[in-house]
């Protein structure tokens, strides 16, 4: 399950190396095929489009990758007993008898069996408070856990397998980084801090006794261990999408004002008259000579009064 997820977090940083720019290229086709949008006239103008569908495409990817990630989410074993969270022992006994004899191989044949087989399973686990616990903060990998029999072991196994992500993480980043000649400076240092933040609210979620507050509010119904899968790609996402984002605004920003400046939104030299132009530069010349003279002035006082000492 570990090896599946950080193999996800790879392929969350390639895709958003590639599709990006793919999607941006196949929307300026589109747009300039149709004369939805009018083909550039000039350089700067081809630039500013292009920077226009990138950055259309990257908040695109990015609403269309959140989205994904919540409807991605596989049902718990809560969800599988229509049960809450909170369900005491005999409640999960009794839903799992009432779902048994409806999906039971011998009445659903064996088309039933897979599901049957999957309610069993979450009923030894809720039932067992040991399983339980370590199933809300670690998923149903600790089925496989055979050699952790008490909660302590369970929370150190747990603990170990939950640090892979804030060591891939790093890693990958840093590769693809690389490679790509991405950022440098300060946005490594807000990505590590941002980084180490969520690893102290993951430690938090995952030694609290009761269900935390935050994912009760934001997704209800989904376990610990849900919750904070949601949270390592969202974060990653985000990460990429304002890695991406950030240098297009900037460039966007910068050709914005390249057209004021040739459209003349900025007053040019050109547009005023001579006259005026030798006017202004005389004030200039006169307001610069009085400076002097006045700083030349407080420096000889201050040479005086230092002398004086």
């Amino acid at each position: 399950m570990q090896l599946s997820s950080n193999f996800s977090l790879v392929f969350t940083f390639l895709s958003w190396s590639f599709l990006p720019s793919i999607v941006t290229k196949f929307l300026l086709t589109l747009l300039y095929s149709f004369s939805i949008l009018p083909k550039p006239s000039n350089p700067s103008q081809a630039a500013t489009h292009a920077h226009s569908a990138r950055a259309f495409a990257i908040l695109a990817y990015l609403a269309y990758s959140f989205s994904q990630t919540i409807q991605t989410l596989p049902p718990n074993y809560y969800q599988l007993l229509e049960l809450p969270l909170d369900v005491d022992p005999d409640a999960v006994k009794k839903s799992f008898r009432s779902l048994a004899r409806k999906y039971h191989p011998d009445k659903v044949g064996d088309r039933g069996q897979a599901l049957f087989i999957l309610l069993r399973k979450a009923h030894d686990v809720l039932q067992d408070p040991v399983k339980r616990f370590a199933y809300d903060r670690f998923g149903p990998e600790v089925l496989d856990w055979r050699d952790a029999i008490s909660l302590r072991e369970h929370m150190i196994k747990g603990l170990k397998s939950s640090i892979g992500f804030y060591i891939v993480n790093p890693i990958v980043y840093a590769i693809i980084n690389y490679f790509g000649g991405g950022n440098k400076g300060g946005s490594d240092f807000w990505r590590l801090a941002l980084l180490f933040s969520m690893l102290s609210l993951e430690l938090h979620l995952l030694l609290s006794q009761n269900y935390p507050f935050l994912p009760r509010i934001l997704l209800p119904r989904t376990t610990i261990h849900q919750f904070i899968s949601v949270l390592h790609e969202v974060f990653t996402i985000t990460l990429l999408a304002s890695q991406q984002l950030g240098p297009v605004l900037k460039s966007l920003d910068r050709h914005a004002l390249d057209q004021m400046l040739v459209g003349g939104a900025i007053g040019t030299d050109q547009d005023k008259d001579p006259n005026e132009l030798s006017r202004q530069m005389e004030v200039v010349a006169s307001l610069s000579a009085e400076l002097q003279q006045k700083s030349s002035a407080n420096l000889s006082r201050c040479v005086s009064l230092v002398a004086a000492e």
